[in-house]
């Protein structure tokens, strides 16, 4: 008089899995998922690295790195080396339109920090410059980075 002891608990009475998905579904499928959100999570990473070089090489930016290492106010408040970091671009060129951008960068040296706002146009395949400033943490004085041409030229939109 023997009987079956009772399933237990958790285990569906039933057919047992009757194939390899069936049997490891339940860590087939988190792994799945996982595997899609780290793909998504490479791609956006990418995207953005891929974005940032190619903002890096452009003219503002190489720019911004030569004129606040290059300034005089900029070493004294700052120390150096200075570190110039993009933030973040406002606006578009296409061509030679003059279409108006707005650049940001973060400037840190071993005495403070800075944000550089450069307000750039591109004109007959050459940037001017109507803002080129950097506003010191802690101070009230703005530094103006931008040369006596591009002072001279500010404002106007065809400048030699």
């Amino acid at each position: 008089m023997s009987t079956n002891p009772p399933p237990l608990p958790g285990s569906l009475p039933g057919k047992p899995p009757q194939n390899w998905l069936q049997r490891n579904l339940k860590w087939v499928l988190p792994l799945l998922m996982l595997a899609v959100t780290a793909v998504f999570v490479w791609l956006f990473w990418r995207g953005y690295h891929r974005m940032e070089g190619h903002m890096r090489q452009d003219s503002p930016y190489l720019e911004a790195m030569k004129r606040a290492s290059s300034s005089e106010e900029m070493t004294t408040v700052l120390g150096t080396p200075l570190q110039v970091m993009l933030l973040e671009v406002d606006g578009a060129i296409e061509g030679d339109a003059v279409l108006p951008s707005t650049y940001r960068f973060n400037a840190k040296g071993p005495k403070g920090g800075a944000r550089i706002v450069a307000e750039a146009r591109r004109v007959e395949r050459r940037w001017i410059y109507d803002r080129f400033d950097a506003d010191v943490e802690g101070w009230n004085v703005r530094l103006d980075l931008r040369t006596d041409d591009e002072k001279a030229c500010a404002g106007r939109l065809h400048c030699n």
